[in-house]
């Protein structure tokens, strides 16, 4: 008999996250492969059952108090359980430093196993109250490695980062899109006017819209608007919307070309990137496989800007999928978005470029065959 899949996990929808997200693609994805999955959130109200995924929901969470909620409650289900850690320091609470939870973790029967998937390893080094914490989440990373069984990186680069006991057997693991990958049956103009979007050269982004990314996109996308009439631009995504009103009163001669129609269902987000001719997806530490935004631009078969950085992985060079500006440096980005708008004869072979790369290397499918065959 198949061992069950439990989730530990900090967010879970209806939360709003990339972890959220993600683990719901994976527990019904595996729910419909057959699998019993249960997923363990904070939050309060009942145990429910969704599409084939039992969640029980904690109301201390992981803190001590709910680790003794998730014991009592997880040994009324009899037999060993495949524990599967979505690892973000962050996500289980005590402000990132959540030594019970590790530990409790470490204190799983020799029956269960105990897989991880780290999205981080540790926060990045910096004051003295950042360091502190940096050093207590290396510890809570190489307590973690004491007991688990698989370990998992949402990035290769974060194996460097994981001690060395675990580094070795760390396994890449990407994320798949957060968005739905199937393309609309329209294309091109007829997907516009059903959109409702006049018939320009569309530019297109979708993310969170971070500090960084609203100065880069601040610098980005006036010039190329303001050089080209007949170019708009679609903001997507939450944050859109009030980005671009900030942006519709810094430049009021392009606020008709900047459209952001704010958060929206998966769907409809697919639908309007599908409608974009090109889109410019930056990064501070470059494409990554952790960039569900990326994934879903890449899924659609997009034509698609992005760069390098130290979290890049050599597959993006190697790919030919993208346009990649060498930095993130607003320069480098310019001059890699106008080479790409400027040979629209390139959109179709990189858009076929991009959904085949993400087929073979990123797809749900393709992350769930990699954990099934771990299970043999």
């Amino acid at each position: 008999m198949a061992t069950p899949w439990h989730f530990l996990t900090g967010e879970y929808p209806p939360d709003h996250g990339g972890v959220s997200d993600h683990t719901e693609q994976l527990a019904r994805a595996l729910a419909r492969a057959g699998e019993e999955v249960h997923v363990w959130v904070p939050g309060g109200g009942a145990q429910t059952k969704e599409l084939g995924v039992r969640v029980h929901r904690l109301p201390e969470g992981f803190r001590p108090s709910g680790l003794d909620s998730l014991t009592e409650q997880s040994l009324r289900l009899k037999g060993p359980k495949r524990w599967f850690i979505q690892y973000v320091p962050q996500g289980f609470g005590l402000r990132g430093a959540n030594l019970p939870f590790v530990n409790w973790v470490s204190q799983r029967p020799r029956e269960d196993a105990v897989w991880v998937l780290f999205h981080e390893v540790a926060m990045a080094w910096g004051s003295p109250k950042e360091s502190l914490l940096a050093a207590m989440q290396y510890v809570m990373a190489g307590t973690l490695g004491v007991r688990l069984d698989r370990a998992f990186v949402s990035i290769p680069a974060w194996a460097d980062r994981l001690p060395g006991k675990i580094a070795g057997k760390a396994i890449w693991l990407p994320v798949p899109s957060n968005l739905p990958v199937t393309r609309p049956a329209l294309s091109g103009a007829a997907l516009r006017k059903s959109l409702g979007l006049a018939d320009h050269c569309w530019l297109g982004h979708f993310g969170t819209y971070s500090p960084w990314l609203r100065e880069t996109l601040t610098g980005l996308l006036p010039p190329l608007l303001t050089e080209d009439g007949t170019r708009a631009v679609l903001l997507l995504g939450r944050g859109g919307d009030v980005f671009a009103r900030a942006l519709q009163a810094s430049h009021p001669a392009l606020a008709d070309r900047i459209c952001a129609p704010g958060e929206l269902p998966g769907p409809e987000t697919s639908a309007r990137l599908a409608a974009c001719d090109v889109l410019l997806q930056p990064f501070p530490d470059g494409a990554s496989s952790r960039r569900t935004s990326l994934m879903a631009s890449l899924a659609l078969g997009m034509p698609v800007v992005s760069n390098l950085g130290h979290l890049s992985e050599p597959l993006w060079t190697a790919s030919g999928a993208l346009v990649l500006a060498p930095s993130p440096e607003l320069t480098s980005l310019q001059t890699a978005a106008r080479e790409l708008l400027g040979h629209p004869d390139r959109w179709a072979v990189l858009g076929k470029a991009a959904a085949a790369l993400y087929e073979s290397t990123f797809s749900l499918e393709r992350v769930v065959r990699t954990l099934q065959e771990q299970t043999l």
